[in-house]
């Protein structure tokens, strides 16, 4: 598989689980609470010798986010901590085969995803607070990293890819990335390389050998490639509320429509996106984050037979609307239906005109997928106008989706 094949595959699966787990986990503060709180960081040897997620239940989860429409998955197999989740086979004594818990969780994740149709991806951090050779010896830091890393290409079967982080602590550190992504190449040749270039860097390409750039918090943009040019894939990441990994007094939770507008507007931008959970110390997920899967799970059915390999249409649907093209139709994504068609509705918020431009093609019907009520439109050459109504009674899908047909 060449770049662009490896590429193509990964932005064909448009939708991803991320997992913050670890020893923060325990904790509840947040995943930089060693770093942040000073009175996290006196008991955080404490964590290790009480771990023991009892709980967590990797099949229950990945069916959930397969459910919700999620096709990859991202495990913290080493955070900025330095606590490792797959056994370190004697590179380290932190991890997780040294606690109560005493299993290779990176090893039930890689097996759970292969159960649930999902792949796995392995996050794994550049930067560690805690070890010594961070400070003392970079080089010797370095080789550890590396053999660590090794570890996760050789003993866990095909990986879909990896995602780093931290390389933003020091701009000016020489972090061997040719040695460190080389060495992928040789294990794992169909394996994404992820960096992430954090908040202030969104969408950069840091390396060559790159193959997505990230968009931390979901800040995202239209792409365009020069002329011979191919693009890495994007991705944005974001959390459901502040914090990646779990924080028990964080409760600001983004909504259903926030997470789904931002989802449906990526995808007709073409960047995936990787939606994060941050599981309890015991291994469960909040009854939040596992609404949250249910909630997307509705939303994606309307889409489910297009989502995945459908292509951004020329067509302008006008302001954040877009279409997508797949099968000879068009697929209308429209925002802003906020309102229920109801007999006990005063107005009915949720109709108006949509205007397409660009259509190009006699327009035989157009229809909502998630009810299949036929709607009207005219049409005066390429610019076809559609009578949007508004959602039934019971039913509110955030962005809601039309089906074009065309006459033969």
């Amino acid at each position: 598989m060449d770049k662009k094949e490896r590429i193509e595959r990964f932005e064909h699966l448009r939708l991803g689980l991320f997992m913050h787990f670890g020893l923060y986990s325990a904790a509840g503060e947040g995943e930089w609470a060693w770093h942040n709180l000073p009175g996290v960081r006196k008991i955080y040897g404490s964590l290790k010798e009480h771990f023991d997620p009892e709980k967590l239940d990797f099949t229950d989860i990945l069916s959930k986010a397969r459910e919700a429409g999620m096709r990859y998955a991202v495990l913290t197999a080493r955070h900025h901590d330095g606590f490792s989740l797959y056994d370190t086979r004697g590179l380290s004594d932190y991890d997780v085969m040294h606690t109560p818990y005493g299993r290779d969780i990176v090893r039930l994740f890689a097996d759970a995803c292969r159960e649930c149709g999902m792949m796995p991806f392995f996050y794994h951090t550049m930067h560690d607070w805690q070890h010594p050779l961070m400070q003392s010896d970079f080089d010797a830091y370095l080789d550890y990293h590396r053999k660590s890393v090794e570890l996760l290409c050789t003993r866990y079967g095909e990986v879909g890819g990896f995602w780093f982080d931290g390389c933003w602590s020091s701009k000016t550190a020489d972090w061997k990335l040719d040695e460190l992504y080389s060495m992928i190449r040789r294990y794992q040749p169909d394996a994404m390389i992820i960096n992430n270039t954090g908040l202030e860097a969104r969408g950069v390409v840091s390396h060559p050998d790159i193959d997505a750039v990230t968009y931390e918090q979901g800040h995202t943009e239209e792409r365009a490639a020069a002329a011979g040019e191919m693009l890495p894939a994007a991705e944005a990441c974001v959390t459901l509320a502040h914090h990646w990994g779990y924080a028990k007094r964080d409760i600001d939770f983004r909504s259903p429509r926030s997470i789904i507008s931002e989802l449906a507007s990526c995808r007709g931008k073409g960047i995936n996106y990787l939606l994060n959970v941050g599981p309890r110390g015991d291994g469960s997920l909040r009854p939040f984050d596992a609404g949250m899967l249910e909630a997307l799970s509705v939303w994606t059915d309307q889409v489910r037979d297009i989502f995945y390999d459908a292509e951004r249409s020329d067509i302008d649907a006008g302001g954040r609307n877009f279409a997508l093209e797949h099968g000879g139709r068009t697929y209308l994504f429209v925002f802003g239906f906020c309102g229920p068609e109801s007999e006990h509705s005063a107005s009915l918020t949720g109709s108006g005109r949509i205007s397409l431009r660009g259509v190009g093609r006699s327009v035989k019907s157009v229809r909502w997928r998630d009810n299949g009520r036929e709607l009207r439109f005219s049409q005066d050459g390429d610019c076809v106008t559609v009578d949007a109504s508004g959602f039934e009674y019971g039913r509110n899908l955030i962005v809601r989706v039309a089906e074009i047909t065309y006459a033969v």
